[in-house]
């Protein structure tokens, strides 16, 4: 039984081992949809710290939110502060599209798109 263990184990690191890798786009242009119905547009920037986490700076009605996130797979998530409140999102990054969800406290929940600026 231990050694089933030690084996599922290490295929769990092997494959995050040999997970493709993500390279961001110069920059992104952002469409928010919040769970209210409104939406907002802005743009963001990703930049790899490493080969798992990035520095995220998002441009959103005149403001500029800076964040750090982290990747596994075909999944970045991220947390942020916009206006003392703290927020998260998650990504399912689709080719050169990223998917989200997010949540502020006290603020807003909805989804967000990032597509790559043309």
């Amino acid at each position: 039984m231990r050694k089933f263990a030690y084996a599922v184990a290490w295929l769990a690191v092997l494959s995050t081992a040999h997970a493709q890798t993500f390279e961001p786009a110069p920059s992104y242009d952002v469409l928010v949809t919040f769970s209210d119905g409104g939406s907002q547009v802005g743009t963001a920037t990703i930049k790899p710290l490493s080969d798992t986490s990035y520095e995220f700076e998002w441009h959103m009605l005149g403001y500029v939110i800076k964040g750090f996130g982290v990747r596994s797979n075909d999944i970045l998530a991220a947390s942020y502060t916009w206006d003392s409140a703290p927020g998260v999102i998650i990504y399912k990054i689709n080719g050169t599209t990223l998917e989200g969800v997010f949540a502020q406290k006290g603020v807003a929940t909805g989804t967000e798109r990032l597509t790559p600026k043309k």
